[in-house]
């Protein structure tokens, strides 16, 4: 059963007998800001990257809790120097060839935005090579943002690797890469086409749906 945000109508309740789905619905949160949106590299990749699971939202606590003031992201990077995705977003970096790299599909959780944004490149006939940016490359990156169904698409103004990480190789030296956050017509193009091709329900204009009694739960 899907239930409109509000709704009290006791009719719709089903009893315990009858199955149901409910989803909770509430209006797009306003953009996040475009300035001072800084990453911190805090964590190896997750195991089974590309599968949704529950357990995630505890075990990624403690890594929230080491993220310094004005970090609005932690990164996971492989011990090879990949950036492979944030805690709770997908990673995107533009190089000086205006190149846009992000992490295969099997190593990250694939969200919705992202295959947008994958989308978007390949009708605009950006250049998209899937595989994890390396951080010791970062010299010839110019931009970079994150993805997810609420940030959508969030411009970066750095990313920084801090001394400790010891799951890193040697090589993978601390240090930092600075943006100026929209830097360059890329962005901006991949922007415009997600906004030309949004598609949002407005709230007042969705129904109940209630799932037919017939329906059997596997």
């Amino acid at each position: 059963m899907l239930l409109p945000h509000g709704c009290t109508n006791k009719q719709h309740i089903p009893s315990q007998n009858t199955p149901s789905l409910r989803v909770h619905v509430s209006p797009r949160p306003a953009p996040v800001p475009t300035k001072d949106n800084n990453v911190v590299i805090i964590a190896p990749p997750r195991t089974n990257a590309s599968i949704k699971d529950c357990q995630w939202v505890n075990k990624r606590r403690p890594y929230e809790a080491l993220l310094p003031q004005g970090a609005c992201e932690g990164l996971l990077c492989n011990a090879q120097g990949g950036l492979t995705e944030g805690l709770v977003t997908n990673l995107f970096v533009i190089d000086k060839n205006n190149t846009v790299y992000t992490a295969p599909d099997e190593a990250v959780l694939g969200g919705v935005v992202r295959q947008r944004v994958l989308d978007a490149c390949d009708a605009l006939g950006i250049k998209v090579i899937q595989q994890a940016p390396a951080w010791q490359d970062r010299e010839d990156w110019i931009a970079a943002f994150l993805t997810n169904a609420i940030r959508r698409v969030q411009p970066l103004s750095s990313i920084v690797l801090f001394a400790g990480c010891t799951w890193l190789d040697k090589d993978v030296q601390p240090g930092m890469a600075a943006f100026d956050g929209w830097r360059g017509d890329v962005e901006r193009e991949i922007v415009d086409m997600l906004d030309a091709t949004a598609n949002y329900t407005p709230l007042n204009v969705l129904e109940t749906v209630v799932v037919e009694e017939s329906v059997v739960a596997d």
